[in-house]
């Protein structure tokens, strides 16, 4: 659905449009990812974290046009929104990802053990 409303905003190719949108939702990941990590550790360390993260061999897919980046999105945002107590962002990033994928499910278990 996404990618159609970005084929239709001007890339007519659907594969392009995929991986605009990963491109996107990787960078998005990668900010929420510091800032998740950034909780419990000092700058330095959560630039680390990141980047052994991006560094990992299943990052590749965040390159695709799946759905693994967005849901990797929603689910680190819900668990980042946990910790800080802002459970109406939570409630929304859990949604997200429970709407992309079945696994969000694990994000909505999370929420009610947090």
């Amino acid at each position: 659905m996404l990618i159609r409303l970005v084929a239709r905003l001007g890339v007519e190719d659907y594969r392009l449009a995929g991986l605009i949108l990963s491109t996107v939702w990787g960078i998005a990941l990668t900010i929420a990812f510091y800032r998740l990590a950034s909780n419990w550790v000092d700058h330095r360390a959560a630039l680390w974290t990141v980047a052994l993260f991006l560094a990992s061999p299943g990052t590749v897919v965040m390159a695709l046009p799946y759905t693994e980046a967005l849901f990797l999105v929603m689910a680190v945002v819900a668990i980042d929104a946990m910790v800080r107590g802002q459970w109406w962002i939570a409630a929304v990033a859990t949604l997200g990802a429970c709407s992309v994928r079945s696994t969000g499910f694990a994000v909505v278990v999370a929420g009610l053990v947090a």
